[in-house]
């Protein structure tokens, strides 16, 4: 090192060329001149057996003589043995560092070596301890020095190393105080040593793939291969697990795709791994069982879709849904799993076609033109009924055009449910079917309706049903059948058939069509297509209406299960009838009060009324919630016939109750009544064999206990168990009874126990005497030795009672209850 400090400041000043202004305010050793930081990243931590690059760079305003000048001195912990070499303009490679010699032969493991060697892969030679000033450099933007261990493996111990870059302002080959310098310690890493932190996602039943994170802190990941950190996943009992190292990460995941098997409860390992080497010790987990057993998926039925002929139709351009219901599994003993609330669900939309501008669709709110592609799956979440649902609006799509959509949550998908678009389409039909009676001389009105394939009647006006009568059959002497033209009204008309002048019984045949106004010529046209009814054909009858056949005097049915819907699905629980009407085409009315009847084909609640088809013969199903006895009432015009259902129940328990007063007595052994039901409220037994026997159970805290835990309840319905309340037992019972089924169901009541009393208290005019826990007992009460008030209680509840005084003053009222018990207070009124 040079000990003249002037030649130096000399040499020192003309590194810096700087303006006037700086020059003046600069000190002789400023800061900041130099920057020298990792090549990428921001830790100067690394493995044992990797390269680490710094670079090197002038500050703004700061510029050398000579960028020859600009060296680095390296200083080892004296163990390890160090590689190095420099490049300008691009990180040195590993092979650039390893085609370097190690440092060696200074005692003071200190070695300088000049930024101005040549290309990358040039070895720097053994002469470290001197100046090696190398090919000259004219320009430098950014010059790199690469470090790394001579030789190492995984288990080569940790080592620092202090890595100094300078500008050698008097040139010779060493730091000297006063030049421009700035120090960075370079951490190598034992592997052992390196611990990231790896975060195991949760692994569902079902799932295709394992997922993990890796952060490694304060480690230079950014100067190595990403595609050697790697992560090894295991998933018990799965197949198509990636083999160690495992995988790479993608967007700052490891996944590891393609498995199959993996099933609820499975231990989940993830290990993290650098090469071939485990770093850390791998992380554990297990797979979550799914809380989704099903997805139903369904079209939204309404005045604009509908299922037809088993094919999920909406009209064209006009709004519909989709939805899907999530259910877990089925308990024991139920029909169908809980609903799923507040779940996550993705929905998958395809088949929209190309979509522009002008033919766009919209989802949830969201137009998606072309411009906005649809999304590959469209995050919802279930509501508390377990409902998603995407609501669709089409706009310039054409007819037969479909879109298809699958809902999935926790890996359980939906089927596709494909839904098709259709243009409107009228039909005309008779609304009480095609078939309908009427006596010789008579007319019958016939009730026709215009609707679309949807089920909506017509909004179109100006349109008429044309009505052309037949004769099919008979009707001798009829006279002239005229065509009628019937004006169609919010989508409904109605044609009277006559019988006209026949003198014998027989049929007509009604043909119908629809008509619509032509625009140019203002005049009546068929539609086209043409829009034509089935033939509507009207029996004319000389016998009077009755049952052929008519039903069962009597029958007998259970209670069904299944709630009275369209869609019951009861085919063993109810009481049946084919009945056979004399005229076919005429209305059969049954009624039953409280019951559900199918007639044919059509449901209703205490009563439906169809017209009898061409044989005549109607079966009727009655089903019954109630127990005891139902009458089935038949009607055909004035004909009448009756059956008395005798209804039974062999439904489960399902429902309990308590019957408790609110007060009681201490000293005694209470009765309570458990009353058992099923879900329908019928009296049921609970059973005393088999599974279910036991389901009954009480229990109690506070005051008193029960006799038995477990009482039985019989035909009628009824447990009465004892509770014990000892004379001291003052206090509150709080009592429960339980039904033990798939979900508990539990009453609860509470009894306050307590002594006979009584006090007496005026307000007003009036004296009041109040009295408790007296049942069984006379109270008896006196006002001025008069008996205005003696009854025997009935309940233990308290009495309240009011006596009103003419007189103002004091008073002397007496009470007394049977069993011993009197006083006596004086009490003043107003």
């Amino acid at each position: 090192m040079s000990k003249n400090l002037t030649r130096k400041g000399l040499a020192l000043g003309a590194l810096v060329a700087l303006t006037s202004s700086v020059i003046a305010g600069a000190p002789a050793q400023a800061a900041g001149e130099l920057n020298l930081v990792p090549s990428s990243g921001t830790s100067y931590n690394t493995f044992v057996t990797e390269t680490f690059n710094l670079a090197a760079s002038f500050a703004p305003g700061f510029t050398p003589s000579s960028y020859a000048q600009l060296k680095y001195q390296i200083v080892t912990d004296g163990v390890a043995s160090i590689k190095a070499n420099v490049n300008t303009g691009a990180a040195v490679s590993s092979a650039g560092v390893a085609a370097a010699t190690a440092f060696s032969g200074n005692s003071n493991n200190t070695y300088v070596i000049s930024a101005s060697r040549a290309a990358a892969g040039t070895g720097l030679g053994a002469a470290y301890s001197v100046n090696d000033p190398g090919a000259a450099v004219s320009a430098l933007t950014t010059n790199f020095v690469g470090v790394a261990l001579a030789t190492s493996t995984a288990t080569t111990a940790s080592t620092s190393v202090a890595v100094t870059a300078f500008v050698d302002a008097n040139n010779d080959g060493a730091l000297t105080a006063g030049e421009w310098s700035i120090a960075r310690t370079i951490n190598f890493k034992k592997y052992s040593e390196v611990v990231p932190t790896v975060a195991l996602s949760p692994v569902l039943a079902g799932d295709t793939s394992v997922k993990a994170t890796a952060a490694y802190g304060d480690f230079n990941t950014e100067q190595l291969t990403a595609s050697d950190f790697k992560v090894t996943f295991t998933v018990a009992g799965a197949s198509g697990v990636e083999a160690a190292p495992g995988v790479a990460a993608s967007s700052g995941t490891y996944t590891d795709s393609g498995l199959t098997a993996v099933a609820a409860a499975a231990a989940v390992t993830a290990q993290a791994n650098y090469k071939t080497v485990a770093l850390g010790t791998a992380v554990t987990g297990t797979v979550t069982a799914q809380t989704v057993a099903t997805v139903t998926a369904a079209l939204v039925t309404g005045s604009n879709a509908a299922v037809i002929s088993s094919v999920n139709t909406a009209r064209l351009n006009t709004a519909f849904s989709v939805k899907a219901t999530l259910r877990g599994a089925i308990p024991s003993g139920a029909t169908e799993g809980p609903v799923v609330a507040s779940k996550s669900v993705t929905a998958a939309v395809t088949g929209a076609g190309t979509l522009t501008t002008s033919r766009k669709l919209s989802i949830n709110g969201t137009v998606y033109d072309g411009t906005t592609a649809i999304p590959a799956s469209i995050a919802l979440t279930s509501d508390a009924s377990g409902v998603v649902t995407l609501n669709f609006l089409a706009t310039g799509f054409v007819d037969a055009e479909s879109i298809s959509v699958t809902f999935t949550s926790e890996n359980i998908a939906s089927s596709a449910v494909s839904v098709v678009q259709k243009a409107t389409v009228y039909s005309i039909t008779a609304d009480n079917g095609n078939l309908y009676s009427t006596p010789l001389g008579t007319s019958k009105a016939i009730a026709l309706s215009v609707k679309d394939q949807f089920g909506t009647l017509s909004a179109v006006t100006n349109d008429r049903i044309v009505v052309t009568p037949t004769i099919a059959s008979g009707l001798t002497a009829y006279g002239t059948l005229v065509t009628a033209y019937l004006p169609v009204v919010g989508g409904k008309a109605t044609y009277t058939a006559t019988t006209g002048a026949a003198t014998a019984a027989g049929q007509l045949s009604l043909a119908t069509a629809l008509q619509n106004v032509n625009d140019s010529t203002n005049n009546y046209q068929a539609y086209s297509p043409a829009v034509t009814g089935t033939a509507i054909l009207v029996n004319v009858t000389t016998a009077a209406d009755s049952f052929a056949t008519a039903p069962a005097a009597t029958a007998t049915a259970k209670v069904t299960a299944d709630e009275f819907t369209d869609a019951i699905a009861d085919v063993t629980d109810n009481a049946t009838y084919s009945v056979v009407v004399t005229n076919p085409g005429t209305a059969l009315t049954v009624a039953a009060p409280g019951a559900y009847v199918k007639a044919g084909t059509t449901f209703g609640k205490d009563t439906v009324t169809v017209n009898t088809p061409a044989n005549g013969t109607v079966a009727v199903t009655v089903y019954a919630h109630t127990v005891g006895s139902l009458t089935v009432t038949f009607t055909n015009g004035v004909a009448v016939k009756t059956s008395v259902v005798t209804v039974t129940t062999d439904l489960a328990p399902a429902k309990v109750s308590l019957v408790t007063p609110a007060q009681a007595q201490v000293g005694q052994a209470l009765d309570v009544v458990i009353n058992v039901t099923d879900k329908w409220d019928n009296v049921v037994a609970t059973p005393t064999s088999g599974s279910n026997a036991g389901i009954l159970s009480v229990s109690s805290t506070g005051t008193g206990y029960f006799a038995s835990a477990a009482p039985v309840a019989n035909a009628a319905g009824k447990a009465t168990v004892k509770y014990i309340v000892g004379t001291a037992d003052i206090g509150t019972a709080f009592l429960s009874a339980t039904l033990d089924l798939a979900t508990d169901v539990t009453a609860a009541k509470s009894i306050e126990f307590g002594l006979t009393d009584g006090d007496v208290v005026a307000g007003g005019k009036r004296v009041f005497v109040n009295a408790e826990f007296a049942k069984g007992r006379t109270v008896t009460v006196s006002i001025d030795g008069k008996r205005v008030y003696s009854k025997v209680q009935t309940t233990d509840n308290a009495v309240e009672l009011a006596f009103t005084q003419k007189k103002a003053g004091v008073h002397t009222v007496t009470v007394r209850i049977s069993g011993g018990i009197v006083f006596t207070e004086k009490v003043t009124t107003n």
